[in-house]
């Protein structure tokens, strides 16, 4: 779970990798399947909100594509996040 509510734990939701990442993509899908976040940058995350806008709390689904230098196969990796204000 993630709580963003600026208390400065767990405000954002974001992916951790080592350095031998060389691709990267997550998503956010709300349980509508409505892309709600995305980023190909692993320092970027996701803080809760659409277009400014506070999202409700709930089950969200996210989904990571990578690749690095040690594999030359591209990864998908998905579960789910729970929002909680």
């Amino acid at each position: 779970a993630f709580t963003p509510n600026n208390d400065g734990k767990n405000d954002i939701f974001k992916a951790s990798f080592g350095e031998n990442v060389t691709s990267y993509l997550m998503e956010v899908y709300n349980r509508w399947g409505e892309r709600v976040f995305s980023s190909n940058n692993l320092n970027i995350g996701w803080d809760g909100k659409v277009k400014g806008i506070i999202q409700p709390n709930g089950t969200y689904i996210w989904i990571i594509k990578y690749g690095s230098i040690t594999d030359s196969n591209d990864k998908l990796l998905k579960g789910t996040i729970t929002l909680i204000r």
